[in-house]
């Protein structure tokens, strides 16, 4: 594996292509492994979030605060795992599988499949066996999976059904829990490399990547190795200790084919998102920016950090949105505000009314004659009372908002639906 010089060009190919497997493997070994997170829990386990969402939480970068979260970390290297969830009936959820690279291999959701109640059985790669009577099958291609599920909660006062729901939930598996060797450090080269190696060689690799893995063994990304650093030359370890802060900041969306125009200053996901292909350098920005991003079919996720004039949103300077009445989405819209770090993740700023959130559900919002909704964006509360109901608080300072879109209408996937700007007063 050494090399008598360092290829940046395969190292950044390398780096590019680990750096969402790296991340979920992360997110993952965080949750069921760390022996200094309290609230961690087993694999093939169910972990339900009992409250929604606010400034305390940073276990994922962008979180919404419409949804009470249900997880698992599933390993299905023992066996097929069962998933069972009630009735939903006309309430808006969704479960989405992600596989160790963060692609969306399957959705169950009340777009995919409806209200009604469902055990899924999902099935680990070359299991031969049939499903249970009144299952339905799932074969996954990988023994990882990340199972996300979301279930919409309208208002305070509906929390206690949601946790109904999340009660009658039940997850079977085998008792298998393979144990990481390596420790997660997104920031040092050799455990990068490490971490990256193990998540990898864990589970088959897409056919789709056997060319690209073959390109980038020279530079010790080889899945299963368990210590590829010792196999790399001192030129090719100065290499990546050299590249990979620069790589790490060319993440940021900075690059106009990375994002998908929505409306003025508003920027979306490209059509592919949560189902990425071969196109890895998105995989990566978005493992980013959004880790666990839904497929544009079943929510859009819209960005902007600047007004109608370019200027960037700043809690000082007040700003107005006016949502029109006749928005194309077949479950809600909603949104939500973040300050960002400069690592590049976002997360909900503390404010003194605790709201994170504002859209069509919103208790006590006050619309115009039409049926639209101007928002007020700023930091000091609004004069008027009806500026106050509809106030999404902003912090001192740079923000960015994100619009979420769930059960998307053609007009805004084919993109004819064109969000509206931000004003400045």
């Amino acid at each position: 594996m050494n090399a008598t010089a360092p290829n940046d060009e395969r190292i950044a190919e390398a780096y590019l292509y680990a750096f969402a497997v790296h991340d979920l493997a992360r997110t993952r070994w965080n949750a069921t492994d760390n022996a200094a997170n309290p609230n961690r829990f087993d694999v093939n386990t169910l972990s339900h979030a009992r409250r929604l969402l606010d400034h305390r939480d940073r276990w994922i970068t962008m979180p919404n605060n419409d949804t009470l979260y249900s997880i698992a970390w599933l390993d299905l290297s023992g066996g097929p795992v069962t998933f069972a969830y009630p009735a939903m009936d006309e309430r808006y959820f969704s479960f989405a599988f992600l596989d160790p690279w963060t692609d969306n291999v399957a959705c169950v959701s009340r777009r995919t499949v409806g209200g009604e109640a469902r055990t899924l059985w999902l099935a680990p790669p070359g299991w031969t066996g049939e499903a249970p009577a009144g299952t339905t099958p799932m074969r996954m291609a990988s023994n990882d999976l990340w199972l996300l599920g979301r279930v919409l909660v309208d208002g305070a006062a509906d929390v206690p059904a949601v946790h109904a729901l999340q009660d009658a939930m039940r997850l079977d598996a085998p008792g298998v829990s393979r144990p990481w060797r390596a420790v997660p450090a997104e920031r040092d080269a050799r455990a990068f490399l490490t971490f990256a190696a193990e998540a990898l060689g864990r589970n088959p690799v897409p056919p789709r990547d056997a060319a690209l893995l073959e390109r980038v063994a020279a530079v010790g990304l080889v899945p299963g190795e368990p210590d590829p650093w010792s196999r790399l030359d001192e030129p090719m370890r100065e290499a990546w200790t050299r590249l990979m802060p620069e790589l790490r900041r060319q993440l940021r969306p900075g690059d106009p084919s990375r994002r998908s125009v929505v409306g003025p200053n508003w920027f979306s996901g490209l059509d592919h998102i949560g189902r990425f292909g071969e196109d890895h350098s998105y995989r990566a920005l978005i493992a980013l920016l959004g880790l666990g991003a839904l497929e544009r079919a079943e929510a859009i996720y819209a960005t902007c950090g600047q007004d109608a004039g370019r200027h960037a949103l700043d809690g000082t300077r007040p700003c107005t949105l006016t949502v029109p009445a006749d928005l194309p989405v077949g479950a809600f819209w909603s949104l939500s505000m973040y300050r960002m770090e400069p690592d590049g993740r976002g997360f909900f700023v503390d404010n003194p009314i605790d709201r994170y959130t504002i859209g069509d559900r919103t208790p006590g919002i006050e619309r115009e004659a039409d049926g639209s909704l101007v928002i007020r964006l700023q930091h000091e509360a609004p004069a008027d009372a009806r500026g106050r109901a509809n106030w999404l608080p902003a912090p001192e300072g740079r923000y960015v908002l994100n619009w979420r879109l769930y059960e998307p209408g053609e007009g805004l996937l084919t993109r004819r639906t064109q969000l509206p700007a931000v004003q400045p007063d």
